[in-house]
């Protein structure tokens, strides 16, 4: 056994296989472990906690481009440093990634040449000019999710019918039904059932004809969502399609006899769910949504209660002096947890106070009321 001494602790390892002590790196390595914690303890937050940046792609400042748009509050200069840096991520092909080194993704992409546009950009503009052509060549605005669909008929850019059907009628099933909300994730309730207020509501957020994203259709004749019917007959696949199509014609019924009590149970969810809380759901989605929805209920964005969540959705901006980017969430727990583990594999003392303090933050966010 080796025995190294670090920040005060005798920390044992298992000797390291011979082919690996020859190396120079290997006789450096105890050395790098204790700088490296000594940095990691000097990175802690004077409450007891840890918080790093979290990235993620460029759908985020893309969609914040457009919440900025429907919420009426869009800054030249942050809408410009916005749009800074979502072109800073395009690709040589014109398209925009989901990850580091990835190829090219429609949705991302549509998303992106959206914002720019909102932005300004010139359509004919040689970097929307790639972007489109590459958003041809992955299949067309008619390959795109759902939530692509959903943003773009919520501001005229696309008709409501290529858009899947969210009633909120969904809050009125029971737990025991194989669909309910309880079936889906917590985090996808909190994306959810804020759609499912504005697939009801529709409210009329047109922005600048010059926004409008036609172009994008392989076929702009066509103007159809590829909704393709599975090659097996009875799947789950032709099931949902067929349970859309279903749903389509009961939305355009004149009378929906449990439409307004669905609407009071999804909304009664949502106001609960943002008691106590730094948004819904403390997700970028989620919190969106339930701003949009909010506003959609008759609660304008100056109003305490969007105002408060507006303000929340906020925390995840991070601004220099050409661009704002955006963090999916905060993570001072997950980062706490990872940085605790760390220190201590690295032969920190658990009662060292730093590993102390943390571990006292860690438990004063403890819930210990009823959950979901």
């Amino acid at each position: 056994m080796a025995s190294l001494v670090r920040m005060g602790e005798e920390y044992s390892t298992t000797a390291a296989p011979a082919s690996w002590r020859e190396q120079d790196w290997a006789q450096k390595l105890p050395e790098t472990i204790e700088r490296s914690a000594e940095h990691l303890l000097s990175l802690q937050v004077p409450d007891g906690y840890w918080q790093g940046e979290l990235e993620a792609d460029s759908t985020l400042e893309s969609d914040y481009i457009y919440y900025l748009f429907v919420l009426g509050k869009a800054d030249p200069v942050r809408i410009a440093k916005l749009a800074n840096y979502v072109r800073s991520k395009q690709l040589e092909d014109g398209g925009w990634n989901l990850y580091p080194g990835g190829p090219s993704e429609l949705n991302a992409t549509c998303k992106a040449y959206f914002a720019l546009k909102l932005a300004g950009d010139d359509a004919n503009a040689p970097h929307l000019t790639a972007a489109r052509d590459t958003i041809h060549r992955l299949g067309g605005l008619e390959h795109t999710n759902s939530y692509v669909r959903f943003y773009l008929a919520l501001v005229g850019a696309l008709g409501w019918e290529l858009v899947p059907a969210i009633p909120p009628e969904l809050m009125l099933l029971p737990n025991w039904f194989f669909i309910n909300i309880y079936e889906m994730s917590s985090w996808t309730r909190g994306i959810v059932i804020p759609m499912a207020i504005l697939s009801a509501l529709r409210p009329d957020w047109r922005l600048p004809e010059h926004a409008r994203v036609d172009e994008l259709f392989k076929d702009p004749s066509r103007k159809a969502a590829a909704f393709d019917w599975g090659d097996q007959f009875v799947s789950w696949k032709n099931f949902f399609l067929a349970l859309d199509r279903a749903l389509k014609i009961y939305e355009k019924l004149p009378w929906k006899p449990l439409r307004q009590r669905a609407l009071r149970e999804a909304k009664q969810w949502m106001l609960a769910h943002l008691e106590r809380t730094e948004g819904l759901a403390a997700i970028y989605p989620a919190m969106m949504n339930s701003i949009f929805a909010l506003m959609a209920l008759g609660h304008g964005p100056d109003d305490p209660l969007t105002w408060r969540e507006i303000k929340e959705f906020s925390r995840f901006e991070i601004e220099d002096a050409e661009t704002i980017r955006l963090q999916p969430c905060v993570s001072p727990v997950w980062d706490t947890c990872i940085a605790m583990v760390a220190l201590e594999e690295a032969g920190v003392v658990p009662d060292h106070p730093a590993l102390v303090k943390s571990a006292e933050w860690i438990l004063s966010k403890q819930i210990l009321g009823p959950g979901d």
